[in-house]
């Protein structure tokens, strides 16, 4: 029997765990002190609403390389 449920999950094959989503605008955003050193980075997420006007759907700080 347990031979039976083993074949039964494999022969299901992987599921596709992809999330696609999309947005108008894609910003990235460096800040820097006031020496010129990088502080950080920051990805803006932007999507056009039905009255034309670009808003902030998400952001998101890059981690350093």
């Amino acid at each position: 029997m347990p031979t039976l449920i083993l074949a039964l999950v494999l022969a299901r094959g992987p599921e596709s765990q992809v999330v696609v989503d999309s947005v108008d605008v894609i910003e990235t955003n460096n800040f820097f002190d006031e020496k010129g050193q990088p502080v950080f980075t920051q990805r803006i997420f932007w999507e056009m609403d039905r009255e034309g006007v670009l808003r902030v759907r998400d952001w998101r700080m890059v981690k350093p390389e």
